[in-house]
C-alpha cells in the first residue's frame, strides 16, 4: 500500500517543485486582462475563453486596460494556505509586441523536455580555476571589468582569452566556434560575458544553437550576460549564471581571497603559538639556570657568607642593646649613689667656727680654748683640751 503523505508535506512538495523549475521561473503567458484592480499594487486575472489566472504586479503604474490581450513575463508563486497560484508579473507588453517572447517561451519548453536545464546535469564549478577561457566582445568593458576584479586580487591564472561578437547575425556562429575551440584546450572554467544591453542585443544568448553547444560542454561554464533581471537561455543551460562580468570574477575569486585570510589566520595563530612556547621555553631555561646557580659552591658560599653577615650583624646589636641596657642602669645606680653620698655629706658635713662663729680649719684650733661645730641641723659648743697625733 502506498505511504500517505500530509497535506503540508504536498503543498510543499508543489510549492519547491514549482519555485526550481526553470521554465515557470522565467514564463511568458499571453492572455486578455479581466478583473482589473489598481490599489498598492496591480491585480487582475489573464483570461482564455473560460480559464484564467491570478497576477499580481507590484507597482499601481499599470498602463494597461480590461480587455487588453497582452504577453506577461514573470514566475509562479503558490499560495499554500489557498492551495491557489498566480503569477507574479515582471513586465507586461500588448501580444502585437510579444511575439518573439511566445517563440522564446516555444523554445524553453522545448529545451526543458530535452533536459536541457536540469539541475544534476551541471557541472560543478572548481574552487580553484587556473585555466580560465573567456569569451567576450573585443575591447569590451566586459573584459576590464572581469580582469580588474582578478588583478585587485592577485588571483594566479591564466586567461585563455576567444573575441568574438556578442551581437547581430553572426554572433552565435562565433560562439559556438569559441566554446568548440575552448573546451577543447583542457581548461579548468569557461566564461562567456558581456557588459549587458537592450533585450535585442541580448538576444543572441537566446540561440537555440548555444543552447546545444553548451548542453554538450566537457568543460564547466558560467554565463555572465550583464543583466538583473531577464535570464537568458544561455544562462539556463550553462551550469552557472551570474548577473555581470565583475560577479563571475568575484565568485571565481572567493575562495581564493577565503583561503588567503584563512592562511594569514593560520600564520597568525602559529606565530603566537612559536613565541608563547618560546617564552615558555625561556622561563624553564631561566628556572633551570637559577636551580644551577643557586646549587653552586659560590653560591652557596655567597650564602653563607650573607647569613653570617646577617647573624653578625644582629649579635653586635644585640650587644649594643646589652651594654646600653648595662650602661643605661649603672647610669643609674651611679646616679644613686651620687644623690645619695650627696644626701650623707649633706647630713654629716661638719663646720668648724671660733668663738665669734667664724668658719676656720683644723690647723687653727688651740688647746684650752672654746669653739663651735655646726652640721645642718645643729651647733655644738666645744672645748678642745688635747691635741692627739695618730
Amino acid at each position: 500500500m502506498t505511504k500517505a503523505i500530509t497535506v503540508k508535506q504536498l503543498g510543499q512538495y508543489l510549492k519547491r517543485e514549482i519555485t526550481t523549475d526553470p521554465f515557470l521561473r522565467d514564463l511568458y503567458v499571453v492572455g486578455e486582462i479581466t478583473s482589473l484592480s489598481k490599489k498598492k499594487f496591480t491585480y487582475f486575472s489573464l483570461t482564455e475563453e473560460n480559464e484564467s489566472i491570478s497576477c499580481v504586479y507590484f507597482d499601481s503604474n499599470f498602463p494597461f486596460e480590461e480587455g487588453d490581450e497582452v504577453v506577461v513575463k514573470g514566475s509562479i508563486n503558490l499560495f499554500l494556505r489557498d492551495s491557489r497560484y498566480q503569477i507574479k508579473v515582471d513586465e507586461t507588453k500588448l501580444v502585437g509586441e510579444g511575439s518573439q517572447l511566445a517563440e522564446l517561451n516555444k523554445l524553453k519548453k522545448k529545451l526543458i523536455d530535452k533536459g536541457y536545464f536540469d539541475l544534476d546535469r551541471k557541472k560543478a564549478i572548481p574552487k580553484f580555476p587556473y585555466k580560465i577561457g573567456l569569451i567576450t566582445g573585443y575591447n569590451s568593458a566586459a573584459y576590464y571589468d572581469f580582469l580588474k576584479v582578478l588583478n585587485d586580487n592577485r588571483y594566479n591564472c591564466e586567461i585563455y582569452l576567444f573575441h568574438t561578437l556578442v551581437q547581430g547575425e553572426y554572433a552565435s556562429q562565433e560562439i559556438v566556434q569559441a566554446l568548440e575551440y575552448l573546451d577543447n584546450e583542457n581548461l579548468d572554467l569557461i566564461v562567456l560575458t558581456r557588459g549587458g544591453g537592450s533585450k535585442d542585443d541580448l538576444s543572441v544568448f537566446n540561440s537555440e544553437l548555444i543552447a546545444d553547444k553548451l548542453f554538450e560542454m566537457n568543460t564547466p561554464v558560467i554565463s555572465a550576460i550583464g543583466h538583473e533581471i531577464d535570464l537568458s537561455i544561455s544562462d539556463l543551460v550553462a551550469d552557472m549564471y551570474l548577473s555581470t562580468p565583475t560577479k563571475a570574477s568575484e565568485y571565481i575569486t572567493t575562495n581564493y581571497v577565503h583561503s588567503i585570510k584563512n592562511v594569514i589566520n593560520i600564520n597568525k595563530n602559529i606565530e603566537y603559538f612559536i613565541k608563547s612556547k618560546l617564552y615558555e621555553s625561556e622561563n624553564i631555561i631561566n628556572s633551570i639556570k637559577l636551580n644551577i646557580k643557586s646549587n653552586t659552591p659560590e653560591y652557596l658560599i655567597e650564602g653563607y657568607i650573607k647569613d653570617i653577615s646577617i647573624l653578625k650583624n644582629n649579635i653586635d646589636y644585640i650587644i649594643n642593646e646589652n651594654i646600653n641596657s648595662i650602661q643605661e642602669k649603672v647610669n643609674f645606680t651611679y646616679q644613686r649613689l651620687q644623690d645619695s653620698m650627696k644626701r650623707i655629706m649633706e647630713e654629716n658635713y661638719i663646720d668648724l667656727l671660733d668663738i665669734d662663729k667664724r668658719p676656720i680649719s683644723f690647723d687653727e684650733l688651740q688647746i684650752n680654748k672654746n669653739y663651735y661645730i655646726k652640721n645642718k641641723n645643729t651647733i655644738y659648743k666645744i672645748l678642745v683640751e688635747e691635741k692627739i697625733d695618730e
